[in-house]
Formats: structure tokens, C-alpha cells, sequence
């Protein structure tokens, strides 16, 4: 299999299904009211929703859980979140980032004094701290964490090639990777250094198409000096 993942447009945010041997694994759930995007998808490669297994959660936003119960429940996966996050998932209800420029920074201070990202809330079934191993559920990879955008962000190294890194890499402007919220921008970086130690070929940002090594390494020089 030369490219085990496979992206899902969920809203306003990407989803990411990774095949294994013993099924799927979904990465990230998108906006509210996008479980349709995913079966169509899944019909594409001649996979039903019950083949999910596995749901990871790369943090816990809106616009990456709002589907999520739903999901859920329709294919009786597991649900993992990193632990600095897991009261967030189970409550329904998180904050919103802060801003990494100046548009953001005020995006950011008006959508937490008017706006409540709230979504339905999951009890998560599996609790991760520095590193999962996903080879159990037929895939060879792992989950790390990667905090910065929030302190519990996750991504997901898989065959040692493609990195899913959730909203801790963006891809919406040519030059640019570097998100536009982050509530710590110093564990951002130290986060980006971790993932550049597996000389990941692809990667697949929750937001902007897959970028190679050459554009995630050149933006990590430009984060750094």
C-alpha cells in the first residue's frame, strides 16, 4: 500500500482515514453535521463506517469533534484524546486559541468574549500521555504529543513516512505552515523539532492540503532563526 491515508473533508477542517489491517482508523471528526462526507468517502474505497475501529483526536475544537459523537455511535469505535484534554471532550465545551498574528489575535479575543465552542460531548476510551503505540488496532505508527496549538495537541507518525499532525501545521498559504492560533507558541516550536526527528515524507495538516519535507523543513528554519 504505497498511501495509506486518506483525507476527508469535514467542514471546515480536514479528517484523516488511515487503513490497517484490522480497519480503519479515523483521525479527527470535523464540524457538526458531517458524518455524510465521511460515508461517501467510505463508499469510495468500498469501506463501511463499521470498519472505523480507532477514532484519534488531535485536540478538541469544534471544528475537529463536532461529529464526533455521532461518528461514534454509528461505528462503535474507541475514541482516544491525549489526558490534558479528555475533561474538554467529556464536558462539550472548549475555549478558542489564542492568536500567532495580528488578525488572529483579534479573531481570537472576540470569539472568546461572544462565542462558546461547543459540540457534543464524548467520554473518551482511551487516554494517551507521551506516546501510543497503534499497532493493536493493525497499524504501524504511533501517536505523540505535540502541544502548542493546546496543551494536548496530538499527531500520528505512520510507516515512518506520513505525519498527521491536526492543527499544529496549517497549509494555507504557499510559504507559510505556521498556524494562525496557538496557545503556546515556544511549545509550538519544541513541538515542531519533535516531529522533524522522523524525516516524515508527507504531511497532513486539519487544515490546507498535504505538503512534502522540503516545505515543513524550510518552515520550521524560518520558525527557528
Amino acid at each position: 500500500m504505497n498511501n495509506p491515508i486518506i483525507r476527508v473533508k469535514m467542514g471546515k477542517s480536514n479528517s484523516y482515514l488511515i487503513q490497517g489491517e484490522e480497519g480503519l482508523i479515523l483521525v479527527d471528526a470535523g464540524i457538526p453535521n458531517k458524518v455524510t462526507n465521511l460515508v461517501k468517502v467510505l463508499k469510495k474505497i468500498n469501506k463501511d463506517i463499521l470498519d472505523i475501529n480507532l477514532i484519534i483526536v488531535t485536540h478538541v475544537h469544534y471544528d475537529h469533534v463536532g461529529s464526533l459523537s455521532k461518528i461514534k455511535d454509528k461505528s462503535g469505535a474507541l475514541v482516544l484524546v491525549h489526558s490534558k484534554e479528555k475533561d474538554l471532550l467529556a464536558a462539550g465545551s472548549s475555549g478558542f486559541p489564542k492568536g500567532t498574528i495580528f488578525f488572529s489575535k483579534i479573531i481570537s479575543r472576540l470569539a472568546n468574549k461572544f462565542l462558546k465552542e461547543s459540540f457534543e460531548a464524548v467520554t473518551p476510551d482511551i487516554i494517551v500521555e507521551k506516546e501510543f503505540d497503534l499497532s493493536e488496532f493493525g497499524v504501524k505508527g504511533k501517536v505523540i504529543h505535540t502541544p502548542g496549538h493546546t496543551i494536548g495537541s496530538i499527531s500520528v507518525i505512520i510507516n515512518e513516512k506520513h505525519c498527521i499532525c491536526g492543527d499544529t501545521l496549517f497549509n494555507f498559504l504557499p510559504q507559510s505552515i505556521y498556524p494562525p492560533f496557538a496557545n503556546d507558541e515556544e511549545l509550538l516550536i519544541e513541538s515542531w523539532k519533535k516531529i522533524s526527528n522522523y524525516r516524515c515524507e508527507r504531511y497532513y495538516p486539519g487544515h490546507g492540503g498535504e505538503f512534502d519535507q522540503i516545505k515543513f523543513e524550510k518552515g520550521l528554519h524560518r520558525a527557528i532563526n
